[in-house]
């Protein structure tokens, strides 16, 4: 009914026999090339019932997986040789020819590539297998089509006759090149080919599909630039960064820097070539950026490095980038200040004078005026009322001196500290306007000291009332009213006048001199001259703490003495007579004793007259008052021989109306028997 195909596809044919057989008749049915085909059955039975009637075998093509077209094979049909039918048993055998159409051609499949290859080393692969058998060996060469790009992992790939391998994936590996050039993804082929040389006619003749593969680039033409090794500073600290290629250039490139504000920062060098093909591309090239100092506090700035576009007489890919700039900030060194030298020294009352300086820190951006006033102008006083610095004229950083003068107040007020005070800058730099300025601060010497000056006594008192004077004035004018006790220390021999001397606080009159009287007084006493003291007492004041500290001097005063110690005895009134006439005289002091005083009252001869007392005796009370002594008879006693003990005689008048005796006894001992005592 047709041809068998090696992909199972069938054919038929009918069988019958021509004549009635005599017994059944088997006929076998057998391929004669089974590896092109097969039958249905392998044997057919016919009887006289059926023999007219067909049966059919059915061929079945076999695959054979060999290129070897379509192929002719024979069916043959025997008859068994148990048959009973002699006839047929003596039947030649029938041979059916059919054809097996081959489905098998000879080719090579390749597969697709599993993606790119890339410049990293990044692989991909493909598989490569033969379609059908062959007949004898095949080679399969492979070759890149371009190796800076791509390589692979095998220069051929065999495939044998009959072993079973020819259908079996064989993988290539192809590698990615790097080339270090920023020449965008490449593309490039695996080329297969097959020898002439081979055997197999059908493999001999076949060209074999290339390859295609993209080598994915990985250099980008880019300027790497890295980031700044840190901040420029105003006093000249530089700072660096590095400049390099991402990829080889395919000619020279060169790229040119600048400083966005040169004011700030420069940079040095101004321009780095990168050579082609000489390895340099890749090797960081440094810049430095130096800070530039302005003297202005202009707080830190910030600057750009500018990068710019790349230049090349070849290289199409970097003339074409706008590499980074470099962000770059320059540390001010530069803080916005009024700089005020503390003082040369102290101020004094006498007009000493002290000063300071007064400069800026920074140039300021417009004028600055710094007011200046005295906290205590009865302390100090200034010689300008500000300073003016401006602005871009050299001025700023240049000492002005103030001088502060010592003001004299009159009063001990101790070294008073007081201050120039300084305003905040009058400006319209900001950095200057909200400036607090340091205070200068200084002490005003005092040379006033509070005391009570009192001059000498003008002399001595005296008891007949002569006077002295000495006077009293203040050192310093006080800050409040003083008052200043005095008074004797022995009124008997002095009084003063007046008792208190006052000085008004701010009057003037602090240190005019008071006048103060002292007046002897008399005491009747020859005491001598007698020296005693105006008694000065601390001064009294409510508010102020200097003069109530003082002890001031005491004056002293000698009160010359009036009055002589002696004893004044009057004339006697008469003579005495052997008769035993009186006679008197009176006895005074002439100044009063400071203890009772007794005088004793003895005859010089008394064998001639004898006295009325033997003592008299005064007081403070009667010293003025006479006490009279009688001159009187007067006889003596002894005893004519030495008594074994004392003998008492008693003297006694025997008329009291006429006389009397004084003793009224005497007394003799063994030593003074012989001694006279008169009565």
């Amino acid at each position: 009914s047709g041809n068998t195909q090696e992909d199972g596809t069938t054919a038929t044919f009918g069988v019958t026999l021509a004549s009635e057989p005599t017994a059944d008749v088997t006929l076998t049915v057998a391929s004669q090339d089974t590896s092109e085909g097969t039958v249905s059955t392998g044997t057919l039975t016919f009887t006289a019932m059926n023999f007219e009637t067909a049966q059919t075998v059915t061929l079945t093509g076999v695959q054979d997986v060999l290129d070897d077209d379509t192929v002719e094979y024979t069916v043959r049909l025997t008859v068994a040789g148990a048959t009973a039918d002699a006839v047929y048993l003596g039947v030649a055998a029938v041979d059916v020819t059919a054809s097996n159409g081959d489905d098998d051609v000879s080719g090579v499949t390749v597969s697709a590539i599993s993606g790119a290859t890339h410049e990293d080393t990044s692989t991909a692969t493909f598989t490569v297998k033969l379609d059908t058998d062959p007949y004898s060996t095949v080679v399969v060469d492979l070759v890149s089509s371009d190796t800076t790009e791509g390589t692979l992992s095998v220069a051929a790939l065999t495939f044998g006759s009959g072993d079973s391998t020819w259908n079996v994936l064989q993988t290539v590996t192809v590698t990615g090149v790097d080339d270090l050039v920023d020449d965008g993804d490449v593309e490039y082929t695996v080329q297969s080919s097959i020898p002439m040389g081979t055997s197999d006619a059908k493999y001999r003749v076949l060209a074999v599909a290339d390859v295609t593969v993209t080598n994915t680039d990985e250099d980008v033409s880019i300027v790497t630039l890295s980031a700044i090794s840190g901040d420029t500073q105003e006093d000249g600290t530089a700072a660096t960064f590095t400049v390099k290629l991402a990829s080889d250039p395919t000619d020279d490139v060169t790229i040119s820097f600048a400083s966005s504000d040169t004011t700030e920062g420069t940079v040095s060098p101004s321009s780095v070539t990168f050579g082609a093909g000489d390895n340099t591309w890749n090797v960081n090239q440094q810049v430095t950026v130096t800070g530039v100092d302005d003297n202005v506090d202009d707080d830190d700035i910030q600057f750009v490095i500018q990068s710019q576009t790349p230049t090349s007489s070849g290289d199409a890919n970097y003339p074409t980038l706008s590499p980074d700039d470099v962000t770059v900030t320059n540390v001010d060194d530069e803080s916005a200040s009024v700089i005020v030298s503390v003082a040369s020294g102290s101020t004094q009352e006498d007009g000493t004078t002290a000063t300071f300086t007064v400069k800026l820190s920074s140039d300021p951006t417009s004028e600055v005026v710094v007011s200046l006033t005295s906290s205590d102008t009865t302390e100090g006083t200034l010689s300008v009322a500000a300073v003016t610095f401006g602005a871009g004229d050299s001025t700023w950083n240049v000492n002005q001196q103030v001088t502060v003068t010592g003001v004299d107040d009159d009063v001990d007020d101790d070294d008073v500290e007081y201050s120039v005070v300084t305003g905040m800058p009058s400006s319209s730099d900001g950095k200057y306007s909200p400036l607090t300025v340091t205070d200068v601060t200084l002490t005003n010497v005092d040379d006033e000291t509070a005391s009570v000056i009192l001059t000498s006594i003008s002399g001595a008192t005296q008891e007949d009332g002569t006077t002295a004077t000495f006077d009293v004035k203040l050192a310093s004018d006080p800050v409040d009213d003083i008052t200043i006790g005095l008074s004797s220390s022995n009124t008997a021999e002095g009084t003063v006048n007046p008792a208190t001397l006052t000085y008004t606080a701010g009057s003037g009159a602090w240190n005019v001199n008071q006048q103060v009287t002292v007046t002897g007084v008399d005491d009747d006493v020859d005491d001598g001259d007698i020296a005693y003291t105006i008694v000065t007492a601390t001064p009294v004041s409510t508010s102020d703490g200097k003069y109530p500290a003082l002890s001031p001097d005491d004056v002293t005063v000698t009160n010359t003495d009036d009055d002589t110690a002696t004893i004044v005895v009057s004339a006697v009134s008469g003579n005495t007579q052997e008769d035993g006439t009186t006679a008197t005289f009176g006895v005074t002091l002439a100044s009063e004793p400071t203890a009772d005083v007794t005088l004793t009252v003895a005859s010089q001869d008394t064998s001639e007259g004898t006295v009325s007392t033997g003592t008299l005796t005064f007081t403070a009370m009667n010293f003025e008052t006479a006490q009279t002594v009688t001159s009187i008879a007067t006889f003596s006693v002894s005893l004519a021989s030495e008594p074994t003990a004392d003998v008492t005689v008693a003297a006694a008048s025997q008329d009291t109306s006429e006389c009397t005796a004084s003793p009224s006894f005497v007394t003799f001992s063994r030593y003074t028997f012989e001694t006279a005592q008169t009565v």
